[in-house]
């Protein structure tokens, strides 16, 4: 689906123009054909891209008068009697396009029948020529489920896209966390592949665009900060010859995250106010609006402004979910706001929302993974409380059967780490020693993940400092936890290692 080389891609196809060179020959004889005609006249427009055939259409829209545009929405069911009435709206005889229907509620096998069974209804109500658009892959659907329909037509037009391996884009997993060392295995899988499909094209088309984004989420799962940005930044160029203003605001979005995590807190609001929030409100994207306000909060979060934090997420993001009926969203959502409490030591209140108004939510969609990391939140308050025995049933006893039963080896890490922090508070360091040894690190590692290796690898250090043995942490604090930390670049992260490092070679020259 795209040019053959980089150099055709870059120079040839920008997405502004409405047909490539290859459909010429396709529109002028539809051209012709229609050229005079006043009944009903049964055209099928074959296409294989639902944003390159949206440009065509609008192309035969001004070329051929064709405006009479009927598109199925999914989420607006109308019947065949509606349907005819739409496609006869207006004056004249210009031709009248319908799209989506691959999206007809019920199924193109429903609405095939249908328009089959009432052909002569069809031809009877839309007085004007019809320009049927199919997808490629349905096509022989059209003749064997609606045979009758099929031998009324006068003509097959193509304006589908060369062909190309592109590799099919995987179902929102991209910057869901992998569990498992897998599960990592097979993101690498897809990074390589998608690496390869960009070698030898330049990207120009929306689908590639996506495809960018995708490889963008894979390396920023991985701590791979520096090439996400970089993926993410050749998607925002190869959008500026592309008419998509959500996609745009969507991969701003991603950039900003990278910005978050490395510290760039006022750059990231910047972003959001200024590049998204004006996209989201005027498309009416209020689902993405709700999403981006949420961010926003969490660099308010971030920068200690809880107030205002508080506000955004009481009064703006979760108040849509509501109306949405996006009850997870909403969940996830008073989960943040329970952070804030905890933060201020409203402990109490924290608690409440966990018990009350998060964990029933994702118990009763059967969210076994969420419902466990939000008991760890609870954990965590009674921890804070200094109520370590109940901390540490339920993580035992509620967190680490539920990430077994899931094979989620990242999360029971993480929970194990939690166990060692209890066993550290109690003075158990040898046992909070192993478990980082041989519970945590070998996990990470496996996952490739380098953030959270050096985190435990500095926890490590700080146990055998405690524990006298100078030399051995020093050494980790300078080859494992530094040199990833500054890669990431995150100087809240950074600068307390060198400290750490400069504390540690002090009291080695004082031995």
């Amino acid at each position: 689906m795209a040019e053959s080389s980089p150099t055709a891609a870059a120079g040839q196809v920008r997405l502004q123009r409405p047909l490539l060179s290859e459909h010429s020959e396709a529109f002028l004889r539809l051209q012709k054909l229609l050229a005079g005609k006043q009944g009903f006249t049964l055209c099928f427009l074959v296409f294989s891209d639902s944003a390159y055939r949206n440009r065509v259409a609008e192309h035969l829209a001004n070329l051929l008068h064709a405006r009479v545009q009927v598109t199925i929405e999914p989420s607006k069911p109308i019947g065949t009697e509606e349907l005819f009435k739409r496609l006869n709206a207006g004056e004249g005889t210009a031709p009248a396009q319908l799209l989506g229907i691959e999206r007809w509620p019920e199924g193109l096998d429903d609405l095939l029948a249908r328009l089959n069974h009432r052909r002569d209804a069809l031809a009877k109500r839309c007085q004007r020529p019809l320009l049927f658009w199919i997808l490629s892959k349905d096509l022989n659907m059209v003749a064997t489920r609606a045979p009758d329909l099929w031998a009324w037509r006068s003509g097959v037009f193509a304006f589908s896209l060369p062909h190309c391996p592109v590799p099919a884009k995987k179902k929102n997993q991209s910057r869901m966390p992998f569990t498992s060392a897998a599960d990592a295995a097979k993101r690498r899988s897809r990074i390589k592949e998608l690496q390869d499909y960009f070698a030898t094209r330049c990207p120009t088309h929306d689908y590639e665009v996506n495809l960018l984004v995708e490889l963008g989420d894979l390396h920023f799962l991985f701590g791979e900060l520096e090439a996400a940005e970089e993926v993410y930044r050749q998607a925002k160029q190869t959008l500026s010859g592309l008419d998509d203003s959500r996609q745009r605001a969507i991969v701003w979005g991603r950039i900003a995250d990278i910005l978050e995590i490395r510290g760039e807190l006022d750059k990231t609001l910047r972003i959001r106010i200024d590049k998204e929030m004006p996209v989201y409100e005027r498309l009416g994207d209020v689902r993405l609006r709700a999403v981006a306000q949420g961010k926003i909060a969490d660099v308010l979060h971030a920068q200690g402004e809880l107030d205002e934090a508080l506000r955004i997420r009481v009064e703006e993001e979760i108040p849509i979910y509501d109306r949405l009926g996006d009850i997870r969203s909403s969940a996830i959502a008073r989960g943040k706001v329970a952070d804030a409490f905890q933060i201020r030591g409203e402990l109490d209140e924290a608690l409440r929302i966990r018990v009350e108004e998060e964990i029933p939510v994702y118990d009763r969609l059967g969210d076994i993974r969420s419902s466990a990391i939000a008991r760890g939140k609870v954990a965590d308050v009674f921890q804070t409380r200094g109520e370590l025995d109940e901390a540490l049933r339920i993580r035992v006893e509620e967190q680490i059967p539920v990430f077994e039963e899931l094979g989620d080896s990242r999360s029971l890490a993480i929970t194990q780490g939690r166990i060692a922090d209890i066993l550290e508070a109690r003075g158990e360091l040898d046992e909070a020693l192993r478990i980082r040894f041989e519970e945590e690190t070998p996990v990470y590692e496996q996952l490739g993940d380098k953030h959270s290796y050096a985190i435990t690898r500095g926890q490590i250090a700080d146990i055998l400092a405690t524990r006298g043995q100078l030399d051995e942490a020093l050494h980790i604090y300078e080859t494992e936890v530094l040199p990833p930390l500054e890669s990431i670049g995150n100087p809240t992260e950074v600068q307390p290692v060198r400290d750490q490092i400069k504390a540690l070679r002090l009291q080695t020259q004082r031995k």
